[in-house]
């Protein structure tokens, strides 16, 4: 008896020290003032940067490029195995910018959303995306990053639209 409640304290422990934590939700205009882009867009694909776990064939054959592509749901439960899964790639497409580049075609990290705080993005949907510009090595190229603890949302349901609407036309005055 013991034992097994032992074992349901340590399960409940772990799983809460990887969960997500933000600290305290931001307003539209401080979230607007601390991005560096803001746009709402469609996400065209996902691509995952990946390690390998352990010494394996596959492992060896995607390491150099450190970049997948994964399909389906059953090819990323077949790499969980060899592969740890550390941040998503988003390519999007602006629909509307706000703010930030005027690039056509935008590429965005994220989290892997195992406990980081990485934005469960799905390919073909809209959003509104608040995003910072980052560069975490001297040899990695510069980025943006996005996650949960941002103002980013599925484009439909967010309430920010109305209020980024206005703050770019006054801006145009």
């Amino acid at each position: 008896m013991l034992k097994g409640l032992g074992l349901i304290i340590i399960m409940i422990w772990s799983s809460v020290g990887f969960a997500c934590k933000c600290s305290n939700e931001k307003s539209i205009k401080r979230s607007y003032k601390m991005a560096n882009l803001v746009v709402s867009d469609t996400v065209k694909d996902i691509l995952y940067l990946v390690k390998p776990k352990k010494s394996n064939s596959l492992a060896s054959e995607i390491y150099p490029l450190d970049t997948i592509r994964v399909n389906d749901f059953q090819q990323y439960q077949e790499l969980l195995d060899t592969l740890i899964f550390v941040k998503k790639i988003i390519e999007i497409q602006p629909l509307k910018q706000y703010k930030g580049t005027e690039k056509t075609n935008i590429r965005i990290k994220t989290g892997s959303g195992t406990g980081d705080c990485g934005y469960p993005f799905e390919i073909g949907q809209n959003y509104l995306i608040y995003a910072t510009f980052e560069q975490s090595t001297s040899t990695e190229e510069p980025f943006f990053y996005t996650d949960r603890c941002t103002r980013t949302s599925i484009l439909e349901e967010s309430v920010d639209v109305s209020f980024l609407e206005k703050l770019n036309r006054s801006a145009n005055q």
